[in-house]
Parts: C-alpha cells; structure tokens; sequence
C-alpha cells in the first residue's frame, strides 16, 4: 500500500513502515530545503536513522494526476528563479513632550506593492501585523540584560516593551499591484512591506521633530528616556 503526498520536490523517497511503505515525493525534509532537496533529505535521515531512496519523479499523467484524484500527484510547470522585489513607502507623524521625552504616534499611513492581491482583505491584515512589529521594534521593544549578574531584566511581558492597542494608531494602508514576472499569477509577497518601513519611518519622523532641538541622531529603541537623554546631552552642546 502506499499514500501520496504532494509537493514541489525533486525526489521520492519510501520509508519502510510497519503497514507497508510510503511513497512521498518530498518528506518535510525536502520543503525545509525548497533549494537543495538532496540536503533536505540528507538531514531527514540524520535526524530519523530512516534511510531514503530517491529517484527521479515520473512524469504525471493528467488523466491520472487531477483533482479529481486526490491521491495522485501534483506537478509543477512552473519554477521561479529569478528575484521580484515589492515597493512601497510609509509616512507617520509623532507628538514628542520635550520635557520628559513621551512620544505619541498620532498617525500612520502606508502603501505597499504586492503584486496582484488574492485577498485584500488578509493582506491588509498582514500589513497592520507587519507595521506594529515595526513600531515596536522602533519605538518600546529593548533585550536587556544586568550587567554585573547576566540576569535578564525583560524576562516577561510585564517588564518587555511592546506595542498595545493604546499606544497605535488607526492605520490608513493603501495595495498597489505591480504584478510580478516572475510568476503566472504576478504575486509578491504581501506580509513584510509593513514591518521594513516602520522603524526607519519612525525614527525619521523623531528626528525631524527633535531637529530643532539639535538631535541629530538616535538609536532604537527610540524610549522616552532615550529621547530626553538626547534633547538633554544636544542642550549641553549648545550651551
């Protein structure tokens, strides 16, 4: 007996069981290794002690190998090789209190190239995701460790910056669809475009405001008490 499972890889492999044995034309090995199927397979049976033949995979049959037949396999007539970038770009404003350093991000907005949009739905979704990972990592989120003990300090979500709710913005984000070549469909991908732009967007947006003020630079995360040590070490500069 054997069970099919289908895939892009480039080998089949049997993997003697108790019941009979599997015939797969990637194990999970092989998807790890979209790009060196063989390595994929190398580690499997590292990891496994299984031993893995492979051999080429035949040609389907299209009147054997159809949806109709779920248990056939899947084969792919198209592979993409050459790289497509997405476009995009973002701009935000922010408040700062320049006498304690409290920031408040009071408006995002976005517009990101996906190449043709499935669901634009989900991709708007992603693209919330993918901005407030970005602002967090700009603006809250900081591994800090005791110097002298190695104890981490921001060992939990009550001591960790994060973004929340309350301290985002309703974002305005736009889809452009710039279709691909590469591919029949003219897809990209729609989940980082947020989460590139967000901290440099962010950090820009607090040196624009604190320019005035003679800060010319900052490091993430951009917390209150490192904006206040800015304003502070640029007033005594000045002075």
């Amino acid at each position: 007996m054997a069970a099919m499972v289908s895939s892009t890889a480039t080998c089949r492999q049997a993997i003697p069981v108790a019941a009979g044995t599997i015939v797969l034309p990637a194990t999970a090995a092989s998807l790890v290794f979209p790009f060196a199927p063989h390595l994929g397979c190398e580690v499997y049976e590292r990891l496994t002690g299984t031993r893995v033949w492979e051999e080429p995979w035949p040609v389907a049959d299209p009147a054997i190998e159809s949806p109709q037949h779920p248990s056939g396999a899947v084969v792919t007539d198209n592979e993409m090789h050459e790289p497509v970038f997405p476009n995009g770009t973002a701009i935000c404003e922010v408040e700062i209190d320049p006498d304690t350093g409290a920031l408040d991000l009071t408006r995002y907005a976005s517009i990101d190239d996906v190449g043709r949009c499935i669901n634009p739905l989900i991709v708007d979704g992603q693209t919330h995701g993918a901005i407030a990972q970005g602002v967090g990592q700009a603006l809250w989120e900081q591994f800090y460790v005791e110097p002298d003990t190695g104890q981490p300090l921001t060992g939990s979500f009550m001591d960790y910056g994060m973004p929340r709710a309350d301290t985002l913005p309703s974002f305005r984000t736009e889809i452009a669809e710039v279709l691909s070549p590469t591919n029949p469909l003219g897809i990209k991908a729609g989940g980082e475009g947020g989460t590139t732009a967000a901290p440099a967007v962010v950090v820009s947006a607090v040196l624009d405001a604190l320019r005035p003020l003679g800060v010319r630079d900052i490091a993430m995360p951009v917390t209150p008490y490192a904006i206040w040590s800015a304003i502070q070490k640029a007033t005594t500069k000045r002075s």
